[in-house]
């Protein structure tokens, strides 16, 4: 069981996933009323939460349906552009057990936004081989807008953008402008709906005071959010550190690929320091890519012993989190 996980068995790792979707139905329900407080300021993510409150049944089951969908779909992304064998559900499996990162399982902005960034991520791969790149890139620009009125801090994924577009294309100006245009038009249409109902002032003085005070949640996490924080900090630079050196051998395009993989697992850790909640709530968005570059590394190590033991330790750790023992 435990080396069929390298080997890419399609039942063993389907039967985790299942188990691993049990796992959030559970913590959903325990932790229902220990939920930390979210403070939500996103124009789009105040509308959903005003219709799916916070401890209401309606938000536990959304959010069980759009975890299971962003992980089966984080997955398939990665089998769709080679990145990982076929028949490997590695990726969602991790996705689910890290996404309790914050301890509590619910409908949150950093929750909704991580399924823009993977239709974000799924447009810019596609652009590549496709004649119609540059509609691509401003659905790519478009979906990491839409990702930011849910959680602002998902604005930083453009940088990623434009730097897979430096990897895929050398920054071609055309496509460049075509994802400023994709970022730009839901603002537009959000700004000047505001601006008819006479709060656009009101709404970017609230922005403006948020983004003054991003950085005091660090200060105010308690000890085991730093311990969990710094942990997944670890890992993400020995994930960098060996697909880096394990890039030789393969396609130019899943080369590239891979780059731009390691790129969004950098500029997500930033979506922590740049979130206006605490660590726990924010790092939701920084697992995403993360559990992404793990799963390729688990999926190439020469060793199945290693990569089992790598496998479990991730599952462990963060289980052990979720329920409070750090």
């Amino acid at each position: 069981m435990i080396l069929s996980v390298r080997k890419y068995r399609p039942a063993p790792q389907l039967a985790l996933l299942f188990l691993s979707w049990i796992w959030v139905i559970v913590m959903s329900f325990v932790e229902k009323d220990n939920q930390a407080p979210i403070d939500v300021i996103e124009p789009f993510s105040k509308l959903t939460l005003s219709i799916f409150p916070t401890h209401a049944i309606s938000n536990i089951i959304l959010v069980l349906l759009v975890l299971l969908f962003e992980a089966v779909y984080l997955s398939y992304i990665f089998q769709k552009h080679s990145l990982i064998e076929r028949n490997n559900w590695i990726p969602s499996i991790l996705y689910l057990i890290l996404a309790g990162v914050s301890g509590s399982y619910t409908l949150s902005p950093p929750v909704i936004a991580n399924l823009f960034i993977l239709l974000s991520l799924d447009r810019l791969f596609v652009s590549y081989d496709s004649t119609k790149g540059i509609d691509d890139i401003m659905l790519s620009g478009l979906y990491i807008s839409i990702a930011a009125l849910f959680y602002f801090p998902s604005a930083v994924f453009i940088l990623g953008i434009w730097l897979g577009l430096l990897i895929f294309r050398n920054l071609n100006w055309r496509y460049f402008t075509a994802s400023i245009i994709g970022l730009f038009t839901p603002l537009i249409y959000l700004a000047t709906w505001f601006f008819v109902k006479d709060q656009l002032l009101m709404e970017a003085n609230l922005l403006d005071s948020v983004m003054k005070k991003v950085f005091m949640q660090i200060e105010q996490d308690l000890t085991g959010s730093m311990i969990v924080f710094s942990t997944t900090m670890l890992l993400l630079i020995i994930s960098i550190l060996y697909l880096s050196a394990h890039q030789q051998g393969k396609l130019i395009k899943i080369r590239k690929k891979t780059s731009i993989i390691i790129t969004l697992s950098i500029i997500s850790a930033t979506t922590v320091f740049l979130s206006h909640e605490f660590i726990k709530q924010s790092m939701v968005v920084f697992v995403l890519l993360l559990t992404g570059a793990l799963s390729i590394q688990i999926s190439e190590m020469k060793s199945n012993l290693l990569s089992a033991m790598l496998f479990w330790f991730l599952i462990i750790f963060y289980v052990m989190s979720n329920i409070g023992i750090f």
